[in-house]
């Protein structure tokens, strides 16, 4: 079950060139998308801990988590009514059912599946009273939940 968690490593596709911890970046570099390729999205998100379908994202799955992508950004730049249309957007086109546990599961498989199944947990992030917040550091830009006490 995919979780807020995995909705930000997904927005964290994007990020500034100091993104990756063993990249000295310096400024002037240029921010860089994983989710461009289909090859570098799967590797990516198996990376950070996601359990992704196998094969790589076709290009309809690619725009899905592009539009994840493109919500969590909206959200963590003070655009809440733009992230709400990015997520109606997919919550138009996704499909679900009820698991034989009353849970609600993606009813496709593959990418297409694992796209719906980032919804609920999106949905979750655009109610919560703790927004996500970027990094301060501009060659950074790494999305996050602050969960100390005093935020």
């Amino acid at each position: 079950m995919l979780t807020s968690t995995s909705v930000l490593v997904v927005a964290n596709t994007r990020h500034g060139p100091g993104g990756h911890y063993n990249h000295r970046a310096k400024m002037g570099d240029p921010p860089h998308d994983h989710l461009v390729d289909g090859d570098d999205a799967r590797d990516f998100l198996d990376r950070h801990g996601l359990s992704v379908p196998d094969g790589t994202p076709d290009a309809e799955s690619l725009a899905r988590l592009r539009t994840v992508q493109a919500a969590v950004h909206q959200l963590v730049a003070g655009k809440t009514a733009a992230a709400r249309s990015s997520a109606g957007l997919l919550a138009e086109q996704a499909r679900y059912r009820l698991d034989a546990e009353g849970r609600l599961r993606a009813d496709r498989q593959g990418w297409r599946g694992f796209a719906d199944e980032l919804l609920p947990p999106l949905l979750t992030l655009l109610g919560a009273d703790n927004a996500p917040r970027a990094c301060a550091n501009p060659l950074c830009g790494w999305i996050y939940l602050d969960e100390s006490r005093n935020r």
